[in-house]
């Protein structure tokens, strides 16, 4: 019997002609089920240890010990532990995986046997900072079948410091044209405990008609973050952009949204209303047209979007 099935009660099915390849008058005769308890082994978490606090980027060391609490051998050849990070004590598929320790049995793993596994792990920096907890598992893939999968987890809990990017100032003007081109700034702050260490991160802006980001909000700009890492806590960067008002925007009440980190590549304390900072500003009516010019240097950061009917030369 394959090492990876379930144990407990269950069913040997015999069938016959399984591919149908005759033709018959009567197939729900086909199959005859037998009853049988599959026995078995029962890998578990019986000893574990990790820090209760680090912060994002930091490496940390975790232990932990498994044990076939069973009365049978575990007879797959290999299995994998691995380690998660997750922000409740319940492992499932929105938990991230940080590491992964295989496991070789040499053929067998017999009842009551045991071995310790000690690994030193990186924290990444796009984890969400705060109480979380980190979760080990052995038999991770369901390699080996088990009477109890339930013990295969442990938990253990872990605050994180790390840093909280938050648009601290920014500037637009009080109404605009559609398809003219405006000044805004922004400003970005680590108000964290800890430096904000990703390689990159991304800033945007959009034309949104409230002071919520949705997914029906209409870009504007963004600004790639790459030579301020890292980003002390405490310290700040600003950014200036010439942009274009969207042609088909509505003329209407409208807010400009700053938003950092607008991709999460960075991780942050758990709260991350601060990454959004909302301005007003009233849209008018009134297409530029190709004869529109602008005198001096115009300094385009980001992306750039260019209306219909507006053309760029250089002189």
């Amino acid at each position: 019997l394959p090492s990876d099935i379930s144990t407990g009660n269950r069913y040997l099915l015999l069938v016959t002609d399984g591919n149908d390849d005759e033709r018959e008058l009567d197939e729900t005769n086909n199959v005859l089920a037998q009853a049988i308890t599959l026995n078995g082994p029962d890998l578990a978490i019986t000893a574990a240890t990790a820090p209760t606090t680090a912060s994002l980027g930091d490496q940390i060391t975790l232990d932990w010990t498994v044990t076939n609490t069973g009365n049978y051998a575990a007879t797959a050849p290999t299995w994998s532990d691995k380690i998660y990070f997750s922000t409740d004590s319940t492992l499932d598929a929105t938990d991230t995986l940080i590491a992964t320790q295989d496991f070789n049995t040499g053929g067998t793993f017999a009842a009551n046997d045991t071995y310790s596994h000690q690994q030193t792990i990186t924290l990444p920096n796009s984890l969400i900072a705060g109480n979380g907890y980190l979760i080990m598992v052995t038999d991770g893939d369901a390699q080996q079948g088990e009477l109890n999968e339930d013990n295969n987890v442990v938990a253990s809990a872990i605050n994180l410091a790390g840093p909280d990017l938050a648009v601290s100032a920014a500037t637009a003007p009080n109404t605009a044209r559609r398809g003219e081109m405006v000044n805004l700034s922004w400003t970005v702050e680590n108000q964290g405990t800890t430096p904000a260490l990703s390689d990159q991160w991304y800033d945007y802006v959009y034309l949104s008609r409230d002071t919520t980001l949705s997914s029906d909000d209409h870009f504007i700009t963004s600004k790639t973050i790459t030579d301020l890492q890292p980003l002390a806590n405490g310290d700040s960067y600003s950014v200036s952009a010439d942009v274009f008002i969207p042609t088909n925007a509505s003329t209407s009440s409208r807010y400009v949204l700053f938003v950092s980190d607008r991709e999460q590549q960075q991780g942050e304390l758990s709260d991350d209303t601060n990454n959004v900072l909302a301005l007003p500003i009233t849209i008018q009516s009134g297409s530029l047209t190709t004869d529109t010019t602008w005198s001096g240097n115009i300094a385009i950061s980001g992306r750039l979007t260019i209306p219909e009917g507006v053309k760029l030369t250089e002189e």
